[in-house]
């Protein structure tokens, strides 16, 4: 609710990956309807990359701590 009201900083204190999730929910629909259109594949190869990267275990781990770092802040602020 921040966000959508253009208070960035105090949205990014609340919840910082509400940032990532808003502007994937903005941006994902249409690339999809994009390539459902011009029947291409992009989004998916974009997809099958990411998870490649995502699977390696230093990049895995450094978002699995990523994620146990938002849970404490969120415990800290009492959420």
């Amino acid at each position: 609710m921040l966000l959508s009201k253009g208070v960035l900083l105090e949205s990014l204190q609340q919840n910082p990956f509400g940032i990532l999730v808003a502007f994937s929910m903005l941006i994902l629909p249409f690339w999809i309807v994009y390539d459902v259109l011009k029947k291409t594949d992009t989004f998916y190869h974009f997809y099958l990359k990411t998870e490649s990267v995502i699977r390696k275990p230093k990049v895995a781990l450094v978002l699995i701590l990523l994620v146990i770092l938002n849970w404490i802040w969120n415990l800290y602020k009492h959420l």
